[in-house]
């Protein structure tokens, strides 16, 4: 409603003011009344906020007990030596392990050159990978068996190329599996060439083609020439698991044991390693107390938006809502009875050592729920499934689309949205009645001021006639 300040013309009066007073008088009221109650609505539609952002924590924390009991736990005598981690599929159990030798990726160095820009020579290097079969103390080739996954490459090796550092980036670029470096040794600078993965089949080796003599036969390594030196030698892992000898390309053993994945860090010098595979019950632990937390948080938000204080006779804003006192009561039902195909042992939370005080919320005893960990794990796992997956049904009909939050909050919303509607008739309402009062008050003003002009026009006239010392004068 826009604010008049403007005085009467003729009269002098504040018409701005005498035309508010009652328009104020007969708006304020209804006004004032919908701020009320949209202040109280959207109290509400916040808290609704809030306990539905609590009930879809509440429903990771199931997630997480629903997720729980197929984990597997690894655990080695010696992490310097091994690590161990194991999926779903491990069987529980112990093993006994050795490693005599980690995996090594094939490595050779060339001959000393006075400088990365020394020119090698020219010709065809072909690089091949696979199986070699060569003794360094007897610098003795004795064959070299292909890895069928890699075909050889053939190099041009030629004037655009024939340096150190040339050779060196063509066999990056070939991308072959084998990465080529500068080494200076301190005795000059050395070509070195190792092989990007572990293992025996991974083995380097090199045949030149070198063009009459120029210098690049210097870089074979193969049957007809081991001119590089062989600085670590390829091979297998090799270990021993209960008694059964196992190799492997690389030092990731993933099939040696179903389900367990081991890492090896180094040789076990002849220690045996013992490597435990148990079920995760610390997991199921976590999820469980993951669930009470969530749960009590819910507890407490619906405590504290119900709650209601007899001595200043003051309640929060949902106490007694029949919404709120439904969904506490609807999850108070999923902890309290048995769950269908539980074990005989296990059927109810408390089983478990889950137990309610008085205010609702929960509590673990962790010696009661190990001690039913180590009776029956099975049967533990099964319960809390059943729990979970039952109020996760509950609380997915809270939250999901259609659900009776979200048929309260669109309610509230629709509530909110009605009193914008009122206010806009509402300020309709104003601005007639402001038009009509400025009317009347305007024309009050214009009679005021005709008025006043004839009582001006009077008083003049009255004050032109002649007095009675006036007659007497002209009497004589």
């Amino acid at each position: 409603m826009p604010a008049l300040t403007s005085l009467g013309i003729g009269s002098g009066l504040d018409i701005g003011g005498l035309v508010e007073r009652p328009v104020a008088a007969e708006i304020q009221p209804p006004a004032s009344r919908l701020d009320v109650k949209e202040s109280k609505l959207q109290a509400k539609l916040s808290a609704f906020g809030t306990l539905k952002s609590a009930l879809s924590s509440l429903q990771d924390a199931l997630k997480g007990v629903s997720d729980t009991g197929a984990g597997r736990t690894a655990h080695t005598g010696n992490n310097e030596v091994l690590t161990a981690s194991a999926d779903t599929t491990a069987v529980v159990g112990g093993y006994n392990i050795q490693v005599s030798q980690l995996a090594e990726a094939h490595s050779l160095a060339s001959r000393t050159y006075t400088s990365s820009s020394d020119t090698v020579g020219t010709g065809t290097l072909t690089i091949s990978l696979g199986t070699t079969d060569y003794d360094p103390q007897t610098d003795t080739y004795n064959g070299f068996t292909p890895n069928p996954d890699r075909l050889p490459k053939t190099l041009t090796i030629d004037a655009t190329n024939n340096t150190l550092e040339g050779v060196r980036d063509a066999i990056n670029v070939a991308d072959m599996g084998v990465s080529a470096a500068i080494v200076n040794d301190g005795s000059g600078y050395r070509l070195l060439l190792s092989s990007k993965e572990t293992g025996q089949s991974n083995s380097i080796a090199l045949s030149v083609s070198d063009d009459a003599g120029s210098g690049l036969a210097d870089l074979a390594f193969d049957a007809t020439a081991t001119n590089l030196e062989q600085t670590v030698a390829a091979q297998d892992a090799q270990l021993v698991v209960n008694g059964l000898a196992v190799t492997s390309a690389t030092n990731t053993i993933d099939e040696a044991i179903q389900g367990v994945s081991l890492e090896l860090k180094d040789t076990s010098a002849g220690d045996t390693i013992r490597v435990d595979i148990d079920l995760d019950k610390d997991a199921v632990r976590a999820a469980l107390e993951g669930f009470v937390k969530e749960y009590n948080a819910i507890v407490d938000q619906i405590g504290t938006l119900t709650r209601y204080d007899p001595e200043t006779r003051t309640g929060s804003v949902l106490v007694g809502d029949a919404t709120v006192r439904n969904v506490a009561s609807r999850l108070r039902a999923g902890l309290i009875g048995p769950v269908d195909g539980a074990s005989d042992l296990y059927q109810y939370l408390v089983d478990l050592g889950v137990t309610t005080d008085s205010s609702g919320k929960l509590s673990l005893d962790s010696g009661t729920f190990d001690e039913a960990l180590s009776a029956d794990y099975e049967g533990v796992v099964d319960l809390l499934h059943g729990v979970a997956e039952g109020l996760d049904d509950t609380v997915s009909g809270f939250l999901e689309f259609g659900g009776v939050l979200q048929a309260r909050t669109e309610g509230l919303q629709a509530t909110i949205d009605d009193i914008g509607e009122r206010r806009i008739t509402l300020d309709r309402r104003a601005e007639a009645l402001q038009s009509r009062y400025l009317k009347q008050f305007n024309a009050l003003d214009t009679l005021l001021s005709q008025l006043q002009s004839t009582s001006n026009f009077l008083a003049q006239q009255l004050a032109n006639l002649p007095t009675a010392s006036d007659l007497n004068r002209s009497n004589r």
